[in-house]
């Protein structure tokens, strides 16, 4: 059973909130069943993609196509660099470029894309490479998995649910992130366009993909899985407490985001564990879950 909080005090010691001066009103402890013993392996693909860079659509068409072959198991987030649509929680304000793109992108090419943050080499984040690492990395056998609670939305104001359980005891330094992710982004504003390198018009022509009879910019575009919000802080997550990162805890972190004037059912929720590491290619996600807004997601 849901049950409302109505003690200030249980409010204030079990959510996080990233905005201030919300009323938490209707803030109730999701319904999360018992940690299993064994999860499945999730994978996150976070690309790095500009609207101005015409090879990028075709990173978009090879997201679409490997999440229809496992939808419940892959997701996908489309991170803006330097375009009218890259998260504000990214700016780097030294100099206008995108945190995130700086530290993990190491080709410094557009479409480039991780895979549960697995780097060696320049290789790990070519688009080309997708389908192969995606197929090797579901049989791996997960340490942890993530349920959600995204189901309670009152007056606007979604109070979220994250749980981590840990299948078995985990050493080092584990963090939460947690991200709101625009479905899909398509707006009559001629300022929002993707260029085309495909089109039959664009500077590499290519007849056998989709992109070729279209026109070179795309007015209309409809951008998918935009990063919009990084709930957790931005790059460092959040840590993990040593002591919850044991076999048969639910490790369990709330939040209000405030969803007002948005269309909720066009919006989701990525949260990821992340073994944090010093530098990009020491970083390694463990798990993750997607889950849409107004829905909830079972362990996986």
């Amino acid at each position: 059973m849901k049950r409302v909080l109505f003690a200030l005090s249980i409010l204030m010691a079990s959510f996080a909130c990233k905005k201030d001066n919300l009323d938490p009103a209707d803030v109730y402890i999701p319904d999360i069943p018992a940690v299993p013993a064994r999860f499945s392996q999730n994978i996150l693909i976070e690309q790095f993609t500009q609207s101005f860079n015409g090879q990028c659509p075709l990173g978009d068409l090879l997201l679409d196509t490997i999440l229809s072959t496992n939808p419940d198991r892959i997701a996908a987030v489309n991170i803006h660099s330097l375009d009218q649509l890259a998260s504000e929680d990214l700016l780097d304000t030294s100099n206008g470029l995108n945190l995130m793109d700086e530290y993990y992108n190491i080709t410094g090419l557009y479409p480039a894309g991780m895979i549960n943050r697995n780097i060696s080499g320049t290789s790990d984040l070519s688009i080309y490479n997708y389908a192969t690492t995606v197929n090797s990395t579901l049989s791996r056998i997960p340490r942890c998995g993530l349920a959600i609670d995204a189901n309670d939305l009152p007056n606007g104001y979604l109070n979220l649910s994250v749980h981590v359980g840990f299948s078995e005891d985990l050493w080092g330094s584990y963090r939460l992130h947690v991200y709101l992710v625009e479905n899909n982004f398509q707006s009559t504003d001629s300022s929002y366009f993707q260029r085309n390198d495909f089109s039959q018009s664009g500077a590499t022509p290519d007849s056998n993909l989709i992109f070729y009879n279209l026109p070179d910019p795309i007015f209309g575009y409809a951008f998918p899985y935009v990063l919009r919000e990084i709930i957790t802080p931005a790059m460092e997550g959040e840590v993990i407490p040593t002591a919850s990162t044991v076999k048969g805890k639910d490790y369990i972190r709330n939040y209000i985001i405030d969803l007002r004037n948005k269309n909720t059912s066009n919006y989701s929720i990525i949260a990821f564990v992340d073994k944090y590491g010093t530098t990009a290619t020491a970083h390694q996600i463990e798990n993750s879950r997607m889950v849409q807004v107004g829905k909830v997601a079972a362990w996986n």
